[in-house]
């Protein structure tokens, strides 16, 4: 397995963590001293737990969870890959109560790696977007707009 291949394969078992709700299999891809860059909830801790926090409070929240990776592109490394999330909201997530609704976002994550582990992450997601397909204000977060 060349450099591309071995990326390639870390990032889909980082999605497939997730798609098989697995919180224990994405603390195997992340190492210990794992930095998460993306602005996660607040009061979460920093590191690999925060992540692992993170990921039980979005898995909780949309159980149907769905990670599809469309592109990636690797050098040396680190990947860039976009990845197609869906899920449909049956508990509250940060300050979002249930919405019964069905989110399908893109989303491009930046991953470096050492040792086949993920040490460094970025994501960018355009939070405008995903309040919208809930249906909340994005003025007024907390409230969903009258229909």
């Amino acid at each position: 397995m060349n450099q591309q291949q071995r990326m390639e394969d870390l990032v889909g078992r980082y999605v497939e963590a997730f798609n098989q709700q697995d919180v224990d299999a994405l603390g195997r891809v992340l190492a210990q001293n794992f930095i998460d860059h993306t602005p996660l909830l607040s009061g979460l801790p920093s590191g690999r737990e925060g992540a692992r926090s993170f990921a039980k409070q979005l898995m909780a929240a949309f159980p149907d969870l769905w990670g599809s990776i469309e592109d990636t592109v690797t050098e040396s490394d680190a990947v860039v890959a976009r990845i197609r999330w869906t899920g449909t909201q049956q508990g509250r997530f940060s300050d979002l109560p249930a919405s019964g609704r069905t989110v399908s976002i893109t989303a491009i994550h930046m991953m470096k790696a050492c040792e086949g582990e993920i040490v460094e992450h970025w994501a960018g997601v355009d939070q405008h977007e995903v309040r919208r397909q809930l249906g909340t204000s994005v003025d007024n977060p907390a409230v969903a707009p009258h229909a």
